[in-house]
């Protein structure tokens, strides 16, 4: 049998929804639960109604050694041009739709250590 030329190591993460339905810096706590649990990873979904300090949740997962994601606009098919528009409303609904995913994004960019 061929042995691989590297090491793998499977990591274990959770998405944030499976502890709560938002992420508040109340929700910190959430982090480290996670860590106890043996969760080497965790992902933070973005929306209009998160309201939080990235910084604060990037220090405090860090200093427990839990890498945070989320998964970004850039990942998806449509920024990699391999998009196929099913939308009904057109093309410039889906650029809005687009657009407001991409301040989102920007909100969150200071709250992960780890992309995909």
């Amino acid at each position: 049998m061929a042995r691989l030329g590297c090491l793998c190591r499977v990591k274990y993460g959770a998405h944030g929804y499976l502890f709560t339905r938002s992420w508040p810096d109340a929700d910190l706590p959430y982090l480290d639960l996670a860590r106890e649990l043996g969760l080497d990873m965790f992902e933070l979904s973005g929306g209009d109604n998160v309201v939080f300090d990235p910084r604060l949740t990037a220090r405090r997962a860090a200093a427990i050694g839990l890498e945070t994601y989320n998964t970004r606009l850039g990942d998806f098919a449509f920024a990699r041009g391999i998009f196929q528009d099913l939308c009904p409303d057109g093309r410039a609904f889906v650029e809005k739709g687009a657009a407001f995913l991409r301040a989102l994004e920007a909100r969150f960019s200071g709250s992960t250590s780890w992309r995909p």
